[in-house]
């Protein structure tokens, strides 16, 4: 028996995609508002980075800033840096939400119909072996996708170490206290290290799936975003 080589025969047996050149045809008006979507999550992607890089106070890239002979600067600087990655997470999250709003609409772009959505993304890619500009961008959300999870891993590690500096602040009498936040600081610098290679790394991918689909990333989501961060 001949082995089977055209992913598209057996997605069309299965019922979850349809003749070819209708597929063709229905991908067109699905990808606009696939479009919009992931223009909206562009601006958001641009949010978090803005935020990991510019948004916590230089202190923590500096040894010895944060001591108990000065709790109340230390506190406060500690505070302002975990709203600003609570600012971030928060942003990530609504990113995640266009991510997932653009894969549900290109799955039901790809289905016999938009009430018979392909089952999953892969299954998109494996019929789409054209690669399309809508392909493309896909495979460049789906590698976001897992970066976002580290990078939300990495900015609330941050946050938890900082929170922990500032409860050690509180304690002036533990003995060598002061070594302690500064570890604690070092720790969180090195999660915001790693979560800034991640941030910029996601907003390049999907820099370039706003890229491959004809949209910019929306600057009213930008602007939207930067008047509640602040």
């Amino acid at each position: 028996m001949e082995e089977e080589t055209d992913p598209w025969e057996k997605q069309i047996r299965e019922g979850e995609v349809t003749e070819r050149s209708e597929m063709e045809e229905a991908t067109d008006p699905w990808e606009k508002q696939i479009g919009e979507a992931v223009s909206k999550l562009g601006a958001c992607c641009r949010r978090v980075r803005d935020l990991v890089f510019h948004g916590v106070p230089s202190f923590l890239f500096e040894p010895r800033t944060i001591h108990t002979s000065d709790p109340e600067f230390g506190a406060e600087q500690l505070a302002l840096a975990e709203e600003q990655l609570g600012n971030a997470s928060s942003r990530l999250a609504e990113a995640a939400a266009w991510m997932e709003a653009a894969e549900m609409l290109a799955l039901r772009s790809g289905g016999r119909s938009p009430a018979s959505p392909l089952s999953s993304i892969d299954a998109l890619l494996l019929a789409d072996r054209d690669n399309t500009p809508l392909w493309r961008a896909l495979g460049n959300l789906q590698k976001a996708r897992a970066l976002a999870e580290d990078l939300f891993g990495a900015m609330e590690r941050s946050r938890g170490h900082m929170g922990a500096a500032a409860l050690l602040l509180d304690h002036p009498a533990v003995p060598g206290v002061d070594d302690c936040i500064e570890a604690e600081r070092e720790a969180a610098e090195t999660e915001l290290d790693a979560a800034e290679e991640l941030a910029e790394e996601i907003e390049t991918l999907v820099g370039a799936a706003c890229q491959f689909l004809g949209v910019s990333a929306s600057t009213q989501a930008s602007l939207d975003s930067d008047s509640e961060d602040l």
